[in-house]
């Protein structure tokens, strides 16, 4: 009888313990960076700092003093909600009391976002939709909150070509084409670091989700590395200008030429 007790008391806290620990360095058997990053992972990026667990598990992407953003990742058999194995938190000191947003992000087979519900300590809510391609590309995402955004991107050979999105209630749909080869650039450059700037570089408006990405779960990268964008509303065009490390992984990046009227640039450098 004393056996079977003290067997039903370990049986408990069994229970116990998987019902609750959820997060830290726990691998779940969903998440797998490698399947988006190959080689080397992103240190990185233009004051961008990238945190990672001893299972290349990105914990945490820092701007010091400006910016936080944490993850937390919850084994599929020990969630409370199962459908839900990601928490990201984004911390944005810019302003006297810190905005604080939370990403509850559920994952789908390939291991990447599917639906995500978003809360903003100043009470605003958005709930996101996104969708990919048999090869693991991002392709569409619908983002709902006080307006719904929908944008859908074109991809050929494993490369993004075309972008549109369009809010509702608006009539204009912008829509970008993007350019691997130029009269410089005679054969496309390949993407050895998985560089996935989706606003910069495709117009791509993800917000601070963009952070998931280097995660690995907003889908794989383009092969190549796009070298112009096309802006079709107003037949303006952007060039982009990389340079590179010994080992062919991306050094620095600059962006220039005109959104709409306005001259514009972007410079970034990168940190392996």
């Amino acid at each position: 009888m004393k056996t079977l007790r003290a067997l039903s008391y370990i049986f408990i806290i069994s229970v116990t313990c998987l019902s609750f620990t959820a997060c830290g360095d726990d691998r779940t058997d969903v998440v797998d960076p490698s399947n988006v990053f190959t080689g080397k992972r992103l240190q990185g990026l233009n004051g961008m700092l990238l945190s990672y667990n001893n299972q290349e598990l990105v914990t945490k992407i820092e701007y010091p003093c400006i910016l936080k953003i944490s993850f937390e990742y919850h084994d599929v058999t020990r969630a409370v909600n199962r459908e839900r194995y990601v928490r990201m938190t984004v911390e944005d000191s810019r302003t006297v009391i810190p905005i604080i947003t939370t990403y509850d992000m559920e994952l789908g087979d390939n291991g990447f976002v599917k639906y995500c519900e978003s809360s903003t300590s100043d009470g605003s809510t958005e709930t996101w939709n996104f969708d990919y391609t048999s090869e693991g590309h991002l392709c569409y995402f619908k983002r709902s909150g006080n307006k719904t955004e929908v944008t859908n991107i074109e991809y050929e050979d494993g490369n993004v070509v075309k972008t549109h999105s369009k809010v509702d209630g608006e009539e204009i749909v912008n829509s970008f084409s993007i350019y691997y080869t130029s009269e410089e650039i005679v054969n496309p450059i390949e993407n050895v670091g998985c560089i996935m700037i989706f606003y910069i570089e495709f117009n791509v408006n993800l917000g601070y989700i963009e952070y998931a990405y280097y995660a690995g779960l907003l889908g794989r990268a383009t092969k190549n590395l796009p070298v112009k964008k096309y802006i079709e509303r107003y037949e303006r065009e952007q060039n982009f200008v990389w340079s590179f490390f010994e080992d062919e992984y991306p050094k620095t990046f600059h962006m220039w030429g005109q959104d709409g009227f306005i001259y514009s640039s972007y410079d970034a450098s990168f940190m392996w």
